[in-house]
């Protein structure tokens, strides 16, 4: 004679639906994980978009003292000049060198657009430009 096999009984826990107190945690971690490298990213991003402002800004600011300098009606004088600006709500610092070259109807710019680093208490150069300027006269 043939036996009848019994179908298996589970118990009432093993047939429960959802999720293990292990398998909730293992989730939560990777959510974490994932939320630390996007607000890390984003921390990076809102960093580089205020450095290329304050490039940007500096690179607006030397260009304006530089067209001061070549549409002035004096060949600029060697000699080194440091002023302060107010610029875009920010306080700049702008040093510009003329330096003589070898021909005299010639002179080397350079000018260096500083801000204040507030969070060391100095200074940090944000660009510095060179070019020269022909006498016009």
């Amino acid at each position: 004679m043939m036996k009848m096999l019994k179908p298996l009984r589970r118990s009432p826990r093993s047939r429960a639906k959802g999720f293990t107190l292990l398998e909730v945690l293992v989730a939560l971690l990777i959510f974490s994980i994932s939320v630390a490298a996007l607000v890390r990213g984003m921390t990076q991003i809102v960093k580089q978009t205020e450095q290329l402002e304050l490039k940007t800004f500096a690179a607006w600011i030397a260009d304006n003292e530089y067209t001061e300098l070549a549409i002035a009606e004096n060949f600029p004088a060697v000699g080194e000049k440091k002023k302060t600006i107010e610029y875009a709500s920010r306080t700049w610092r702008v040093v510009e060198k003329v330096i003589a070259t070898p021909n005299p109807q010639m002179r080397k710019v350079e000018i260096q657009v500083l801000i204040a680093d507030t969070a060391n208490l100095s200074e940090r150069q944000i660009i510095s430009v060179t070019s020269f300027i022909g006498n016009n006269s």
